[in-house]
């Protein structure tokens, strides 16, 4: 007696699928947010007017933290930028300073290389022009005349 085994090709998987908590979250709002206009519909003109009073208190409150919070990020802001602007300064002080002594050390490179270039480098200039020209010289006083009919 042998068992088949059925391969897993034949048998179609099923997936169970959970619905997520955000879809029952979301539900939840959706529904309340449809019921509560219809069940006020049914309220009593009384109590209405309570329930609209408590909202404008509720209301109320909620803008004067809201303001006080406001005033709050204000007075940090401020106080940010004051400190910024206190150490703005600081750094372009600083940066001032640090300018200063770069022009000095650009002037102290550009005096270097004047020298150099005037007393270091001028000779050898001279001395490898005068020799130039004075092979060239050499050169054209040895150098044949060409003749005008023949090949040479």
């Amino acid at each position: 007696m042998s068992q088949e085994t059925p391969s897993p090709k034949t048998v179609p998987k099923q997936k169970e699928r959970k619905a997520s908590p955000f879809l029952w979250v979301s539900l939840v709002i959706v529904g309340l947010a449809l019921a509560v206009p219809v069940g006020l519909a049914f309220v009593p003109r009384a109590t209405m007017a309570h329930i609209r009073d408590i909202a404008v208190v509720l209301l109320v409150i909620l803008l004067f933290f809201s303001l006080l919070l406001l005033l709050l990020l204000l007075g940090a802001l401020i106080v940010a930028i004051r400190t910024f602007s206190t150490r703005l300064e600081e750094v372009l002080q600083r940066g001032g300073a640090v300018l200063e002594e770069l022009k000095g050390t650009a002037a102290t490179v550009k005096g270097t290389t004047d020298f150099i270039g005037e007393r270091i480098s001028s000779p050898f200039i001279r001395l490898s022009a005068w020799t130039e020209g004075l092979g060239q010289g050499i050169r054209t006083f040895f150098r044949r005349k060409k003749s005008s009919g023949g090949s040479q």
